[in-house]
């Protein structure tokens, strides 16, 4: 899991303690994709120190389950743009945009 690789290169680069730079505050940001790995990687840090921020903008939709929602509400924010369909695409919502695409092209057949 590309999640997994990046914090475990992270983890191994630095040469000091993280818990003591974590006290402070540590934040990642991205956009889009980049939103959901920041997403995913504060999830990860934050079980090794509890001063990780996240702010993703325009994350993926469904990205995290309900539970791991709730529990990373306290500390990662997204923040999502006026209609942006990224952050409200679901399971649901392609399965919707598939049938509606399937029955428009059997109509016009």
């Amino acid at each position: 899991m590309l999640t997994h690789w990046i914090y475990t290169i992270q983890v191994g680069l630095w040469a000091f303690d993280v818990n003591e730079l974590l006290q402070e505050m540590f934040g990642y940001t991205g956009h889009s994709l980049g939103a959901g790995v920041a997403a995913l990687l504060s999830l990860k840090m934050h079980q090794r120190a509890q001063g990780v921020k996240c702010w993703a903008f325009c994350p993926p939709g469904g990205l995290l389950s309900q539970n791991l929602s709730h529990a990373a509400e306290d500390y990662c924010t997204s923040i999502i743009v006026n209609k942006d369909m990224v952050p409200r695409l679901s399971l649901k919502t392609v399965y919707r945009l598939f049938e509606g695409m399937s029955f428009g092209l059997s109509c016009h057949r």
